[in-house]
């Protein structure tokens, strides 16, 4: 699947099935990521593996730091869950280009 096939079907997912990512895609996530550091590379490289993700931005940082254990130096900025999709969600309506860019 090439990277435009991969940004068009990407879906964000909140349900996933009870089953372990498996170490060798976790392992090219993060090297996908260690490439050029964005959530972004992480969120392709997991899709074009067959697995699914959704950004969350909005969580208590305090919480999250204390559970993950988390050095006081670090803190937590996205959390993306990753796993294998429990659900298909319908791709969504999408603004006209003509909407969002403006050249001449």
């Amino acid at each position: 699947m090439d990277v435009f096939e991969v940004i068009r079907a990407r879906r964000s997912v909140r349900a996933y099935l009870d089953a372990p990512v498996e170490a060798d895609k976790l392992e090219r996530i993060l090297q996908a990521v260690n490439q050029a550091p964005a959530c972004t590379y992480a969120v392709l490289a997991a899709a074009g593996l067959g697995l699914s993700t959704v950004w969350v931005g909005a969580f208590d940082e305090a919480g999250v730091s204390r559970v993950l254990d988390l050095p006081a130096a670090h803190r937590p900025v996205v959390m993306l869950p990753l796993g294998y999709a429990a659900e298909q969600p319908l791709p969504r309506d999408r603004r006209n280009l003509n909407e969002l860019v403006h050249h001449t």
